[in-house]
């Protein structure tokens, strides 16, 4: 993990394919809408997201390396972090809408709405 330890949360922008947006929507959801602790996101969703997300060969780290990672990024960079995963609704609306199963258009509505639609 000495590679993967040095690597700061801030480096990863959120320029995402579909498929890794539909990996951070579970990581989203998980964080922002259901209001799980960050550092205690599901063991594969939050593994198979940073594997997809995460550089070579620092994508290649173990589940456990990973998922320690990113709780530590919680603990010594919690701001960065926190920035990252709010900064998933904006890159990836769609998928996100998708994931807490809302029918509308996010691209009219806006994350907004989709997520408090399934809230209220």
């Amino acid at each position: 993990m000495s590679n993967l330890s040095n690597y700061q949360i801030s480096l990863l922008k959120p320029a995402w394919t579909a498929n890794q947006c539909d990996l951070a929507a579970l990581i989203y959801i998980a964080i922002e809408v259901n209001r799980q602790n960050g550092s205690d996101v599901g063991f594969s969703t939050l593994s198979n997201f940073l594997r997809a997300v995460l550089p070579a060969p620092l994508n290649g780290a173990s589940a456990g390396d990973l998922c320690n990672w990113w709780a530590n990024s919680w603990v010594t960079n919690a701001n960065d972090t926190s920035n990252f995963v709010t900064a998933i609704d904006a890159n990836c609306n769609p998928q996100v809408c998708d994931a807490v199963d809302w029918p509308g258009d996010p691209d009219i509505a806006g994350i907004g709405v989709c997520i408090q639609s399934r809230l209220g």
